[in-house]
């Protein structure tokens, strides 16, 4: 698989880096200015850590209920 870059910099900046971005990504975000991009990744992850720490919650509590899982 490639990678999603989420980028954060100036625009000239980011197409001098796209020819060896688009080596390394099937897909390639501007997402603004310096940091922007950082803050999308953490924008991303959040409700996808909060979905597997509830998956987890959910399967602690099946598992204490007497639930098999195989």
């Amino acid at each position: 698989g490639k990678l999603l870059a989420l980028a954060g910099a100036r625009p000239a900046d980011l197409e001098r880096a796209r020819p060896f971005l688009d080596l390394l990504c099937r897909r390639v975000v501007h997402a603004g200015p310096v940091g922007q991009g950082a803050l999308l990744k953490l924008v991303i992850n959040l409700p996808l850590g909060v979905y597997w720490q509830a998956l987890a919650e959910a399967l602690a509590l099946g598992r204490a209920g007497g639930l098999e899982y195989t």
